[in-house]
């Protein structure tokens, strides 16, 4: 990184939606723990919520960081993120419902791609 770079200030837009990838990343890793732990210590363990819900969170709080770093991967690991849940979820042959939250952070995030590098 050039002097320049650290100078120039971050943009509101990139630091909200940062901002709101760390927060729902931390509730989804909470949520994960929450329902996970239970459904994998009892009688018949399932670990697919609790694999994905962390690897969820996990990703979420890493892109929201990135972003405030300004980093262009950050939107990807964000989608990634976004998809994790999605796709695990139809491989099993449940519905695929979406977090509300976890698109609007990516929305955010997606929509300020012009601002980083």
């Amino acid at each position: 990184m050039t002097p320049d770079e650290d100078a120039e200030p971050t943009p509101i837009g990139v630091r909200i939606a940062g901002t709101l990838a760390v927060i729902v990343g931390v509730l989804s890793l909470l949520v994960a723990l929450a329902v996970g732990l239970p459904l994998a210590s009892g009688d018949d363990p399932q670990f697919l919520p609790l694999v994905v819900g962390v690897i969820a969170g996990a990703g979420l709080s890493t892109g929201g960081i990135l972003l405030w770093r300004r980093r262009r991967v950050g939107v990807l690991v964000v989608v990634l993120s976004w998809a994790v849940p999605i796709v695990s979820a139809l491989i099993v042959g449940e519905p695929a419902r979406g977090n509300i939250l976890m698109t609007a952070a990516l929305l955010l995030a997606a929509a300020n791609w012009k601002q980083l590098r």
